[in-house]
């Protein structure tokens, strides 16, 4: 009976640790799918932070040139958060994958 309180008691300790609380950045909420492709009225939380920072309409991939450019301090809605580009819409109309990098939260 002995042998079977030892691993018990060790698997015990390891379940009650817990992980470390990791503190998790602001971040703009999403914009609603739906309302791309219709005029848009804000709010644009973010602004291109990068001087003429390159999109592309129909996805990040860089074998081809890029659609266009955002120019320094465009105001843009996050629609989508994907790593190290996201799906922005700018107040323009735009609506196209930028470098995350770019992008800076309004204060």
């Amino acid at each position: 009976m002995s042998g079977w309180l030892s691993p018990i008691s060790i698997l015990l300790l390891f379940a009650s640790c817990s992980s470390p609380q990791v503190e998790q950045q602001s971040k703009p909420p999403l914009l609603d799918p739906s309302v791309l492709g219709r005029p848009f009225n804000g709010p644009y939380p973010l602004s291109v932070a990068a001087s003429d920072a390159v999109y592309y309409l129909t996805g990040p991939q860089q074998a081809r040139p890029p659609d266009g450019t955002f120019k320094l301090g465009t105001r843009v809605a996050l629609v989508i958060d994907a790593g190290s580009y996201s799906l922005v819409t700018s107040e323009s109309g735009i609506t196209a994958y930028v470098s995350s990098s770019a992008l800076r939260l309004i204060e």
